[in-house]
C-alpha cells in the first residue's frame, strides 16, 4: 500500500513498503495547485475504518449564497483530534479582475442547448466576453437567484425563474447545476490529492437561511439529490446555526481576555449578515457541548445586496430606468465590471473615512444618457430639479458620490436590521444576553459594524465579529456535518399539523363538514389537528406520536401541513400550507390488517422535519423523511 503525507517542507514522502522510504522535492504548487492547502492525504487507515464501520469519512459543506458560494471540508480524523481543523477551497480564479474573495460569484452560464457551460467567476467572465462580440444572446445567464425562494411559501415542481435576459428555465435545473458544479469542485480536489474516495464515505451539508420556508428547504433538498448527492448522504444546515458552531470553536476576539460562547450558561445572538438575507438565532450554551435555541429564528431581505439594490435606484433617478435596463440588458460586459467595482469600492466605505465614495463610470453610459434622455450625464447630475445637486459629480472616469448620500444608502438597510433586533432584544428570553456576533460576508462591512455597534453595545454587551467571519457559515457547516445533534433543540417556525376525521361536534363544526365513518357513526371531515406549535422549543431527535386505527380504513392518506396562524380548523383553510402528501398504501405492506393501529410519529427539532410509519402487530416500520413532494 501506497501513503502520500505533503509536510511544511514541501517534500513528498512515499511509502512502498515498510522500510522504505523515499523523499521527492515537489514544489507546493504543483502538490496543491488546485487546494493551495496543508491538507494530510495520509488517511488510508482512516478510510479503511470508516468503511468498516460504515460512516463518513468526509464531511463537505456547499454553502450556496446569493452573492458568492463556496466549499470546505474535514476528515473525521481531523474533526476528532481538533474541530476547528477545516479547510476551506479560496482559490477561486476572478480572471485577473481584482476583486479578492474566498468565494466564487454566484452565477451560471448555460449553453443554448440549456446545457452547463460555467459557474462562477468564469461564468461572469466568459459571458461579459461573449456580450462583446455579440454572441450571449442564446445563452442563459443567471446571477443572484437564490433570492428566488425568499419568500417562497409554496415552490411548485415547475417553478420558473428567469435570466438576466428576461428567459425563463425550470429553477430546478438551474440550482441542481450550481450545487453539481460546487459537488464536482470537491471531486476534483480529491482527484488532485490521488485519493479514491466512494460516494457513500463523503456527508454532504448544503447551507439555507433558517427563516425559509419548509418549501423552500424542501426544494433544494430536490436540487441537491438532482446534482448527483444522495438523500441520505445529504443534510441541510441553517446559516446562522452554523455560524455558532464555527464560533464555539475558534476565539471570537483577538485579546489576550478573550470571550468566550464556550462556557455553559452563555446566551448569545448570532446575526448571519449575507449577500441576500439577514438571519438572526440567539443561543444558549448547554451540558455536552450542545446548544439550545431560546427564541425562533428571523429576519428579512436586507443582505449586501439590498445595498447594491439602493445603489441602482439612486442612479435610476438620476439618469432613468431606461438607461439602467440597457446598460444592464445590452452592455452585459460593462455592467458586471461596474457592479464588480462598486462591490470592491462599497467594503472600503468606513465611518472613520472623510472622503467621498468614488466608483469608475463605463463611458457607455454617458453615451445612453445623451441618446435616451437628450442630456448629458453632467447636465442630468447638476441640473436644479435633481434631488441630488451638489452631492454628485463626475470627475475623470469617477462618479464621485457625498460621503453622506452613501452612508444613507446603508441606513435604509441597517433601520431594517436594527428595528428587528430591537424587537428580539425585546422579549424576555433574549433580553438579558450580553454578547451578539456578527457573521457573513456582509458583516465584513465596517459600515455595518459601527452601526450594530453603535446601537446596540452597552457595558453588558458586546457586539463583535469573529475571525473568519465570511468563511464562518461553510466551516460551521462541515462541524454540523458531523455532530447535527449539537444543536440541542430548536423553536419551531410554524405551526405543523394533519388533516383527519373526528367526531362530528355540532356546537363548533358546521354542517357541511358533516359525515359518517363505515359504522355510520357522526363525523366531521377535513379537521386540522396540531402535532406542534409555533413558537415551540422541541428537542432534536423527538418525536411526536399520533395513533390511528386503521378500521374503515378512515385514514387512506398521510399529508402535513404548516401554517404561521394557531387557529386553523380544518385542512382547507387558504393559511394552510402542505408539506407533504403520501397514500398509505404505497407505503404500508400489501397483507396490512385493516383492524390494527398504525402510529405515525414526526420529528420537529431538525433542521428539517422527519416522520416513521409504524404498524406495530406487523412490527413494520418505515422512515419516509425523504418523501417530501413539491406541490
Amino acid at each position: 500500500m501506497t501513503f502520500v503525507h505533503c509536510t511544511l517542507a514541501h517534500l513528498l514522502t512515499i511509502r512502498t513498503g515498510r522500510n522504505t522510504l523515499r523523499r521527492l522535492t515537489v514544489p507546493l504548487s504543483e502538490v496543491f495547485k488546485v487546494l493551495h492547502l496543508k491538507l494530510s492525504v495520509d488517511i488510508m487507515p482512516q478510510i479503511m475504518a470508516r468503511r468498516n464501520a460504515r460512516t463518513h469519512l468526509f464531511s463537505v459543506a456547499l454553502d450556496f449564497g446569493t452573492t458568492f458560494s463556496g466549499l470546505a471540508f474535514s476528515t473525521v480524523n481531523d474533526f476528532q483530534k481538533r474541530p476547528d481543523i477545516v479547510h476551506a477551497f479560496t482559490q477561486w480564479n476572478a480572471g485577473g479582475q481584482c476583486l479578492i474573495s474566498n468565494k466564487t460569484p454566484t452565477c451560471l452560464l448555460l449553453t443554448a442547448k440549456k446545457e452547463f457551460e460555467a459557474f462562477g467567476y468564469e461564468a461572469e467572465n466568459k459571458y461579459a466576453d461573449l456580450a462583446l462580440d455579440d454572441l450571449h444572446s442564446d445563452r442563459y445567464f443567471f446571477r443572484r437567484y437564490k433570492m428566488k425562494l425568499h419568500g417562497h411559501e409554496k415552490i411548485k415542481e415547475n417553478e420558473q425563474i428567469k435570466d438576466e435576459s428576461g428567459k425563463p428555465l425550470p429553477a430546478i435545473l438551474v440550482f441542481s447545476l450550481s450545487i453539481k458544479y460546487l459537488k464536482d469542485k470537491f471531486s476534483e480536489i480529491l482527484e488532485k490529492q490521488g485519493l479514491n474516495i466512494k460516494e457513500e464515505e463523503i456527508l454532504w451539508t448544503l447551507t439555507v437561511p433558517a427563516i425559509w420556508s419548509e418549501s423552500a428547504k424542501s426544494f433544494m433538498r430536490k436540487a441537491g439529490v438532482q446534482a448527483g448527492i444522495k438523500s441520505e448522504h445529504l443534510k441541510l444546515a441553517l446559516e446562522p446555526e452554523a455560524a455558532s458552531l464555527w464560533c464555539q470553536h475558534v476565539p471570537i476576539e483577538r485579546k489576550e481576555s478573550e470571550l468566550s460562547v464556550a462556557d455553559i450558561g452563555t446566551k448569545y445572538m448570532i446575526i448571519d449578515l449575507g449577500g441576500g438575507t439577514v438571519d438572526i438565532t440567539v443561543h444558549e450554551k448547554v451540558s455536552d457541548g450542545k446548544l439550545k435555541e431560546i427564541y425562533q429564528a428571523s429576519g428579512g431581505p436586507w443582505g449586501g445586496t439590498a445595498v447594491d439594490e439602493g445603489f441602482l435606484q439612486l442612479l435610476i433617478k438620476i439618469v432613468g430606468g431606461p438607461v439602467i435596463n440597457i446598460f444592464r440588458k445590452e452592455h452585459t460586459a460593462d455592467y458586471l465590471d461596474f457592479m464588480r467595482e462598486f462591490e470592491i469600492s462599497k467594503r472600503t466605505l468606513a465611518p472613520d473615512n472623510k472622503l467621498s465614495f468614488k466608483v469608475r463610470l463605463p463611458p457607455i453610459i454617458s453615451e445612453l444618457c445623451q441618446n435616451e434622455t437628450g442630456e448629458s450625464l453632467e447636465n442630468l447630475i447638476t441640473t436644479q430639479n435633481s434631488p441630488y445637486k451638489g452631492k454628485l459629480k463626475i470627475l475623470g472616469d469617477k462618479l464621485v458620490i457625498d460621503r453622506d448620500l452613501m452612508i444613507n444608502i446603508f441606513m435604509d438597510v441597517e433601520e431594517k436590521i436594527i428595528d428587528h433586533v430591537k424587537g428580539i432584544l425585546g422579549k424576555p428570553t433574549v433580553e438579558k444576553i450580553d454578547l451578539i456576533l456578527l457573521v457573513g460576508g456582509f458583516a465584513e462591512s465596517p459600515m455595518i459594524q459601527h452601526f450594530l455597534k453603535q446601537h446596540f453595545e452597552t457595558k453588558s454587551r458586546r457586539v463583535i465579529v469573529p475571525q473568519d467571519a465570511g468563511l464562518s457559515v461553510v466551516k460551521g457547516a462541515v462541524i454540523y456535518g458531523h455532530v447535527p445533534l449539537t444543536i440541542e433543540s430548536r423553536v419551531v417556525l410554524y405551526t405543523y399539523g394533519y388533516d383527519a376525521m373526528v367526531p362530528f361536534d355540532s356546537r363548533i363544526h358546521p354542517e357541511s363538514k358533516k359525515t359518517t365513518n363505515c359504522k355510520g357513526e357522526p363525523r366531521c371531515r377535513d379537521s386540522f389537528l396540531t402535532f406542534v406549535t409555533a413558537g415551540t422549543s422541541v428537542r432534536a431527535g423527538d418525536f411526536v406520536k399520533k395513533e390511528v386505527n386503521l378500521n374503515c380504513r378512515e385514514v387512506g392518506e398521510l399529508n402535513l401541513y404548516y401554517t404561521e396562524h394557531s387557529d386553523v380548523m380544518f385542512s382547507d383553510d387558504i393559511r394552510l400550507r402542505r408539506l407533504f402528501h403520501v397514500q398509505l398504501s404505497d407505503i404500508l405492506p400489501e397483507n396490512a390488517e385493516s383492524n390494527q393501529t398504525m402510529i405515525y410519529q414526526f420529528s420537529f427539532g431538525e433542521t428539517e422535519v422527519e416522520t416513521e410509519v409504524q404498524l406495530p402487530k406487523m412490527k413494520f416500520r418505515k422512515k419516509i423523511s425523504y418523501k417530501f413532494k413539491l406541490e
